[in-house]
């Protein structure tokens, strides 16, 4: 019997964003990635990574769906989907003055 040692660890799906959420499963410290609903101003994590050496390493599969579910009702609960909007509109807003600034208006 051989042991195959992967050469290409699964990837997270392209289109996804890291989300700003700090979480572990166990005393593994993960990554969770998805997306951002700007009318909602929730997270919705699809995918759950560890991140070794600067490679991503997607753990979706090997995890259950229900511990996804999970990690998704923390993030709504601690309201970083808000935090996160308001940051946006802060950027935005910052990015508007100084183009007014360089403008002359």
């Amino acid at each position: 019997m051989s042991h195959f040692i992967p050469t290409k660890f699964p990837a997270v799906p392209p289109g996804l964003m890291l989300i700003p959420y700090v979480t572990s499963v166990g005393d593994l410290p993960v990554e969770l990635y998805g997306t951002f609903c700007r009318f909602s101003k929730e997270f919705e994590a699809e995918a759950i990574a560890i991140n070794v050496g600067g490679q991503v390493i997607n753990l979706t599969d090997a995890l259950s769906q229900r511990l996804l579910d999970n990690f998704n009702r923390e993030m709504r609960a601690a309201g970083i989907g808000a935090k996160y909007a308001a940051e946006q509109r802060e950027d935005v807003r910052a990015m508007q003055r100084d183009e007014h600034e360089y403008a002359g208006i």
